[in-house]
Parts: structure tokens; C-alpha cells; sequence
């Protein structure tokens, strides 16, 4: 691949040898030095070569050696040719050139961003930020101060503990590292655990303080579950005292909720026309044009976009065009009656899923029962469910 890139660059000609003695003409080229490729023989007598541009004069002063040797050029390609053709087309040498000026202009711009490291910080944040710090689509790659640069992202976003921007051609490079949350420190303040929620309490684990109750015992929000008061007795005396300290523990329990939620009987549903229209434009900077279709979304129909962008590039060389192709599906809203069997699974799904939200890390649903009945233009769905979960909560003890 590169050895036929450099051929082009130089100029190559093929070329028809036609010989009584064609094996002469095979020798004298590399005798003198001349390479050739693409051998490919036509009958006994005539063969056809490619050379380089620069050797077919030397080729055809040896040829004219030979009895009966003719050399007919079939082909030429490659650069120096296609300039030539160029110097009797002045307003195609013009283009060309304002075409390589403006590429080799641009290429001192930033059209392209890739980012790398980032985890819980979107991308679009990261770029947000950039552009209100001066660099975005367009901005000039030798005016990037990246210790300043850094400085200021840094203020904006601390969820970011590092950040880099280099620019190779077009594209900018941003790398970040994301900070790493510290530790939450234990409280040492003296507190109780009390229920968060009225349950049946099913296990107690204390770690830090004494149980107040015991599986098997129905518990209200607020009652003493764990208490941070310790009493103690010395050895030497037998008086009573009491020791306050932090309360820890887990205390799970059977509870049980009753979840409702309305859904409207009649829902407002797309229907696709099935025309589905392409619309192919270029994009650069901020800026578009479009070169093929027809918007149906500035005509007010309503329609669902599917947008796909590729960036027009070369090599580590990105152009600052980009071709963006977009495919249109018009529809039209109508009204449909929802049934009460497609409501209740609708509505068991969405209570299911704020069920789960209001519980902790370890809890779960141990059985669940959903009912639904239409009332008016609405269906009432409730979900009836039994969690297993942790209900202690910690509270300062407050000391006088």
C-alpha cells in the first residue's frame, strides 16, 4: 500500500513493449537499472510493463537498440499528471488550491472533541464547561492555556480531581480523573436507634449499645429499638451508673404498605404514517446546510428524528465538516381506550418500581398483590405488598 502510494506521488506509465525478441527488452531494463511491475504477458511477442514516469525516456532510447521494438504508452497516472492537466484549467487550480489552503488552515482549529475518564460526569458537562471557558468547536488550538484551562474547570466542577487537553490536528484530547469521594467519618455523638417505621420486628443485630426488644415484637415509628445508654457496675462499688455512647446496629421487620396510583382510561397513543423521509445535511462549527430532503418538521407535522453524525476525517486529520444524516418518521396522535388488564400491569409496574425506590439497599418484597376498579374516566390500581427491611434509624441523644 505505501509502495503504490509513492509510485502515484511520482508519476507511473504503462506502457506496451511489442518485440520479436521481447526477453532483449527484459534484460536492458535491468541492466540500466530500470524497475518495472505488473508484467503481463499479451501474446509471445508483445508484453505490457509499468515504469516509473521519470524512466520511460531511458525505456524507449533502449528500445530504439532493438530490431522490430516498439514502445506504445497505454496509460499514465499519478500526480504530476493530474497537475499538468491542472495548468490548462486555471479555475480548477484555483479551487484545488483554496481547497489545500483552507485544509491546512483549519487543521490550527479545534473541530472535534474526545473524552476520556469520566464515569458518574456526563460528557455533555465536560464540554459545557470547556466552551464557557473558551474552547469549543472552532477555537484556535496555539490559544489553549492548559494550566489555566485547568485551573477554572476544576472551580466549576469538583467532581474532577484532574484534567488535561491536547490537540493533535483537529481533534481535542481531554482526559480527566474523577475524585474519589472520602470516607464518611463514624459519629461519636451518644445515640439511640429508633424505628423509622411500625413493623414486626423480625431479627436484631446490636453492635454498639443495648437490644430494647426482640424478634416476634410489634414496634411503632420512634420506640427505642437500640439504646446508647449502658448501664455499668464498678467492682469495688456496688452502686449503678450509666454510659452514653454512639448506638449501632441493624434492626430488620415485617412491613406492610398500601400503594394507589390513577391512570387515565383513554391515552393519547402515535401512529407512524410509515413514510419514513431522509434528510442529509453538513454541519460545521454551528452552523448547517442541507443538501438533500425535505424537513418535515418545520412544515408542523409531528415526527421522530434519528439523527447519525459522522465526522469527515483522514488519518489523525479530522475535517471540520461533518455529515449528518437524519431520518424522519412522521405520525399523528389518536386517542385510545386502555383496558383495565393492560392498566393494572401498568400500574403494578410503575408502584413496583417506587416500592423498591423506597426501600434500602437491603430490602426486598417478600409477596405483593395488586388490584385495580375504573372509577369515572380513571382506573385506581393498588398494590398491597410485604418488605422485608431495615427500619432503624439513629437520633441524637440529647443530654441536659
Amino acid at each position: 500500500m505505501l509502495s503504490q502510494s509513492v509510485n502515484l506521488l511520482r508519476g507511473e506509465v504503462e506502457v506496451v513493449v511489442r518485440c520479436p525478441f521481447p526477453e532483449r527488452v527484459l534484460n536492458l531494463c535491468a541492466a540500466h537499472g530500470i524497475k518495472f511491475w505488473a508484467l503481463s504477458w499479451e501474446d509471445a511477442q508483445t508484453f505490457s510493463i509499468t515504469v516509473h514516469r521519470a524512466k520511460l525516456s531511458v525505456l524507449r532510447r533502449l528500445a530504439e537498440n532493438v530490431d522490430g521494438c516498439t514502445v506504445l504508452v497505454r496509460r499514465r497516472r499519478g500526480a504530476p499528471f493530474a497537475l499538468l492537466r491542472l495548468q490548462r484549467r486555471h479555475t480548477l487550480s484555483l479551487g484545488l488550491f483554496l481547497c489545500v489552503t483552507l485544509a491546512i488552515a483549519s487543521s490550527f482549529f479545534v473541530w472535534d472533541f474526545s473524552v476520556s475518564g469520566n464515569e458518574t460526569v456526563p460528557r455533555e458537562t465536560i464540554l459545557r464547561v470547556l466552551e464557557k471557558n473558551g474552547v469549543g468547536i472552532g477555537t484556535f488550538s496555539y490559544s489553549i492555556d492548559g494550566a489555566a484551562l485547568r485551573n477554572h474547570v476544576l472551580l466549576e466542577l469538583p467532581e474532577l480531581s484532574w484534567i488535561a487537553v491536547n490537540v493533535r490536528g483537529c481533534r481535542a484530547y481531554v482526559q480527566v480523573a474523577e475524585r474519589v469521594a472520602a470516607p464518611q467519618i463514624a459519629s461519636q455523638k451518644p445515640a439511640n436507634i429508633v424505628a423509622a417505621k411500625s413493623g414486626l420486628v423480625t431479627r436484631v443485630q446490636p453492635l454498639d449499645g443495648r437490644a430494647m426488644v426482640r424478634a416476634g415484637t410489634t414496634v411503632l415509628p420512634g420506640q427505642l429499638l437500640i439504646s446508647g445508654a449502658v448501664e455499668t457496675q464498678s467492682v469495688t462499688s456496688p452502686s449503678v451508673a450509666s454510659r452514653f455512647m454512639c448506638a449501632r446496629g441493624s434492626v430488620y421487620a415485617r412491613t406492610w404498605y398500601e400503594l394507589s396510583v390513577l391512570l387515565p382510561a383513554q391515552e393519547s397513543v402515535k401512529r407512524y404514517t410509515g413514510e419514513a423521509q431522509k434528510v442529509i445535511s453538513l454541519a460545521w462549527g454551528k452552523n448547517r446546510a442541507k443538501i438533500f430532503g425535505n424537513d418535515s418538521s418545520k412544515s408542523g407535522m409531528q415526527c421522530d428524528k434519528i439523527s447519525e453524525r459522522n465526522k469527515l476525517s483522514l488519518g489523525f486529520y479530522v475535517f471540520p465538516i461533518t455529515l449528518v444524516k437524519d431520518t424522519l418518521h412522521p405520525y399523528t396522535m389518536e386517542q385510545r381506550s386502555v383496558s383495565r388488564e393492560a392498566a393494572a400491569v401498568r400500574g403494578e409496574e410503575l408502584l413496583t418500581q417506587y416500592l423498591t425506590a423506597q426501600l434500602d439497599e437491603e430490602g426486598y418484597v417478600v409477596t405483593s398483590r395488586c388490584t385495580s376498579a375504573k372509577h369515572g374516566e380513571y382506573y385506581i390500581v393498588t398494590l398491597c405488598a410485604e418488605c422485608i427491611e431495615q427500619i432503624g434509624t439513629s437520633v441524637d441523644i440529647q443530654m441536659d
